[in-house]
């Protein structure tokens, strides 16, 4: 299940890879762990470290789906189910002696979350030039100015996340059989409580999401930073012939360390 393509980009230490689960409210919440790895290439392992809500989720869910890229934009994502932590053994041994732990005494992991892959995961490109469109989202912006409101304060810091062109953002939601999906893209505003992104070609389980269905999206920039934000689906536009989905915020959340997972804006 795991391709040969897929088990190098997850070996690559600092390849961003994200891991979406499913909360006690059904929500999706989707994070970035730079420390998802595959030890053996029948199973992925990850670093229990700061992940104090998606570890609460994954002993109550363990359906997850896991999205992972090189700096090229080369990408594998699949299903997984979430097996056990354990706190010895080869698994711990192998993400320790990650460079990203191996020479910092402060950072090892409490113990390794071992994933099974349950679908294929096959290796993709993200189309750059479809997601690479300032004008678009610049437009899309002004047709909602009218829909836009005010109902969370959110934090600037974030907002100047979502006015850049170079920021990679993730988009989470939970499908009818219960299992979370994540779609990359590069295109997405911000406009008051609205988030919005238009619907590439390769989104096309978007157009089956319902109103009022949760949406999480996570937001990586180079400082590094992570947020992310949680939200009600409100549908499709239309800015001429590209149709662009809405999302209303209602959460936002600090994704990165020194606190990762708090709450710092809501509804």
């Amino acid at each position: 299940m795991l391709t040969k393509g897929a088990i190098e980009i997850f070996r690559g230490p600092l390849n961003p890879k994200f891991l979406a689960t499913v909360g006690e409210d059904g929500k999706p919440n989707v994070v970035l762990i730079i420390s998802l790895t595959v030890p053996k290439e029948d199973h992925l392992a990850f670093g229990e470290f700061m992940i104090w809500k998606t570890k609460k989720n994954l002993l109550h869910d363990n359906r997850v789906y896991i999205l992972a890229f090189t700096q090229q934009l080369r990408a594998t994502g699949g299903r997984g189910i979430f097996k056990e932590f354990v706190k010895t053994g080869p698994d711990v041994d192998y993400i320790n002696n990650n460079e990203l732990f191996r020479y910092n005494a402060y950072t090892g992991i409490r113990s390794a979350g071992i994933i099974q892959p349950v679908s294929e995961f096959k290796t993709f490109r993200i189309p750059v030039l479809q997601n690479l469109n300032g004008v678009i989202l610049s437009k899309i912006g002004k047709a909602l100015q009218r829909e836009a409101g005010n109902s969370i304060e959110i934090p600037e810091a974030v907002r100047e996340k979502f006015d850049r062109l170079i920021g990679f953002k993730v988009i989470s939601f939970v499908e009818d059989d219960g299992f979370p999906f994540i779609y990359p893209t590069l295109a997405m505003g911000l406009k008051g409580d609205l988030l919005f992104f238009p619907i590439m070609r390769y989104m096309k389980k978007i157009k089956k999401l319902r109103k009022g269905q949760y949406i999480a999206v996570n937001i990586l920039t180079l400082e590094p930073a992570s947020y992310q934000l949680k939200g009600i689906y409100e549908g499709i536009g239309h800015l001429g012939i590209t149709p662009f989905a809405k999302v209303r915020v209602k959460e936002v959340y600090s994704a990165s360390p020194p606190v990762p997972g708090e709450l710092i804006a809501r509804s």
